[in-house]
């Protein structure tokens, strides 16, 4: 029978109670990283979220003010200019500016200027004809007004034919500066980001209480679009130069999402910080044990 030094059985021995102390605590900090991988999925949800329900009260006023304007006794008799002074005059500190459209895509009227001032074509020719297929109020897409000069959305409400006037499309636009607000205020880790699409796949990156619209595969991670979010669920973990988390909710009313996205290392930095002492705390125990045995 092979004899073996008391060394031996003592390393043995310091092996079979130091290795299942260690193994349980690699266990207990896999499930740590794995359940904050999920709250980072949860709280990037939730910045979403929160930037939808900051967005959804502008849409909702909105409507209800081109609600309450298309049943107004100025616009159903024809009276255009007062319809004009007496709207410009109710939305003054609103952000909001009406306007009243023909069937030739023409505008009768624009709050943004003074009445009789020489107007041209409405730029949304998308939103109009979204607006007659629809027969209900709609919000649209991001686009650069003519009037304003300034990248704007609208809600549009299709009116019925008058004989009085001429006016089939009533609508109430807002600059996107008015929105931005809702992202630049959501805080967030420096490395991560905000922005708002379109169904045209326009992107709103907001700084601050300014706002440029790009391309959303120019800002989007892993060369994606707009289009993409509606194939895929609302959590995503994109694999680029690193693991992306990326959350979308969509913003009622409207075919916009809020989208919010960044590196899951940077919001796992505590853990990881756990999983680094762990791991030295088991080599500076290991090592200790096996000076110990051999002294």
């Amino acid at each position: 029978v092979r004899r073996y030094s008391i060394s031996t059985y003592l390393i043995t021995a310091m092996l079979a109670i130091v290795a299942p102390f260690c193994l349980f605590l690699w266990f207990l900090a896999w499930q740590l990283q794995t359940s904050e991988a999920e709250a980072v999925d949860r709280r990037t949800l939730r910045a979403a979220q929160s930037i939808s329900r900051a967005i959804e009260p502008v849409i909702d006023s909105m409507t209800t003010t081109v609600n309450l304007l298309s049943s107004t006794e100025d616009l159903a008799k024809g009276e255009l200019e007062t319809f004009h002074r007496r709207s410009r005059f109710a939305l003054r500190n609103t952000g909001q500016f009406v306007l009243l459209v023909d069937d030739d895509k023409n505008q009768m009227l624009n709050t943004r200027v003074d009445y009789g001032t020489p107007l041209g074509k409405i730029a949304d020719i998308n939103g109009f004809e979204r607006a007659i297929q629809a027969g209900q109020p709609v919000a649209t897409d991001f686009f650069m007004g003519k009037t304003s000069g300034k990248w704007v959305f609208n809600v549009i409400k299709p009116l019925d034919l008058s004989p009085n006037s001429k006016a089939r499309l009533l609508l109430t636009t807002m600059n996107i500066e008015n929105v931005a607000a809702a992202v630049s205020e959501l805080q967030l880790q420096d490395d991560w980001k905000a922005i708002i699409v379109d169904g045209s796949d326009n992107a709103l990156d907001a700084h601050g209480m300014t706002a440029e619209i790009r391309n959303s595969a120019e800002v989007l991670p892993g060369g994606m679009v707009a289009s993409d979010l509606s194939q895929m669920p609302s959590i995503n973990h994109i694999q680029t130069s690193e693991e992306q988390v990326l959350a979308y909710s969509r913003i009622r009313g409207t075919s916009w999402k809020a989208v919010v996205w960044g590196p899951l290392a940077s919001a796992q930095a505590s853990i990881l910080k756990t999983w680094q002492m762990l791991i030295f705390g088991t080599i500076v125990l290991l090592s200790v044990c096996v000076l110990v045995v051999y002294a």
